[in-house]
């Protein structure tokens, strides 16, 4: 398990930071720049994304295709096992929170 204040530099143009962790939610920090990206993926919890900086595209929710553009402000909400794809074209930060129940 990652540490509070732990760095995690997931590949060239993703990294993410813990910044904090109670029994129900895991909270992150995630800054993409240019072309970054996560491939499909899911997880085993709610994922909620809200954007602070810049803009993150969807690619791929569940087994659909997608192409929606999530600006400052905006959240995208991942339900448990619902894979997902996301790209990033500029600098961008996302909050993400990873929560065991609503």
């Amino acid at each position: 398990s990652l540490r509070v204040g732990e760095v995690v530099k997931a590949s060239e143009d993703v990294e993410f930071e813990k910044i904090s962790e109670d029994k129900n939610e895991m909270k992150f920090i995630t800054t993409m720049i240019e072309g970054g990206r996560f491939e499909l993926h899911h997880h085993d919890c709610i994922e909620v994304c809200k954007i602070l900086n810049g803009f993150m595209i969807e690619t791929q929710r569940a087994n659909i295709k997608s192409y929606r553009v999530y600006n400052v402000g905006d959240c995208a909400v991942y339900y448990i096992n619902e894979s997902h794809s996301l790209h990033a074209t500029e600098f961008t930060q996302i909050e993400v929170r990873f929560l065991k129940e609503i």
